[in-house]
């Protein structure tokens, strides 16, 4: 891991000459006991991260599923971060596609 970086790039062998985006664990940059919503920690977190030109528009968000392993969460935490997210304008959800950073 890169410092300040929240993901790594790793060779996909799937596809030879492309690499996938691989989030590390973010479950440290959670404070359960605070007076701030988890969901609302998770979604600050992305849009930290999409601001400062980490995630690129276009860039794929991890599943609500991976999320949730990430930040070490529930899954409807992390969807509901998702959900905050999309109503702040900063990603498109598209069903059964996935989550996308405009």
């Amino acid at each position: 891991m890169y410092p300040g970086v929240a993901w790594t790039r790793r060779v996909n062998p799937a596809i030879p000459g492309h690499s996938v985006r691989v989030w590390d664990s973010r479950a440290d940059r959670i404070n359960h006991d605070g007076p701030v919503y988890v969901y609302e920690q998770i979604a600050a977190d992305i849009a930290a991260d999409i601001r400062s030109g980490q995630l690129d528009a276009g860039s794929r968000l991890p599943s609500a599923d991976d999320l949730a392993d990430i930040y070490g969460v529930a899954r409807l935490t992390a969807r509901r971060a998702i959900r905050h997210l999309a109503e702040q304008g900063l990603v498109l959800i598209r069903p059964g596609r996935g989550t996308y950073v405009k």
